[in-house]
């Protein structure tokens, strides 16, 4: 199993949320790397964190942008960030409670995780931006 790529399928077509799901992957790519490469414990910690944290900064500045364009679902997506918030979480503890991380488990969960968010969530923005044009 490899890394995630990023690819203009993943576009929203705002060049900063576009910034932000790169840089997302890249944090992505980083923990895999690190599970993968069977870095110490601490580090694997510390790559979640930091995905984690990022992941906080963006879904808000996601949330902000909506409300900016008053995109009709923002509320709904705002709630999809809050259960993806959690689940991130719930992973981290999960694979901490079982002593063992995967690279399979990790890459699994991040590809769903983000990349179906990104797919199928944050694209009604890109088509209900389209409907402005």
């Amino acid at each position: 199993m490899g890394k995630i790529e990023w690819t203009p399928a993943l576009s929203v077509g705002v060049e900063i949320i576009d910034q932000e799901h790169q840089k997302l992957i890249s944090l992505c790519n980083k923990l895999i790397s690190n599970v993968k490469g069977d870095k110490d414990a601490s580090m694997i910690t510390e790559s979640f964190k930091e995905l984690r944290a990022y992941t906080v900064y963006h879904f808000d500045n996601e949330e902000s942008y909506q409300k900016k364009i008053s995109f009709p679902e923002a509320n709904a997506h705002a709630q999809e960030h809050a259960k993806l918030k959690q689940d991130v979480k719930a992973f981290q503890q999960s694979l901490y409670r079982e002593g063992f991380i995967s690279e399979e488990s990790v890459i699994a969960f991040l590809k769903k995780w983000l990349i179906n968010h990104v797919l199928y969530q944050d694209m009604k923005m890109k088509t209900f931006l389209k409907l402005q044009e």
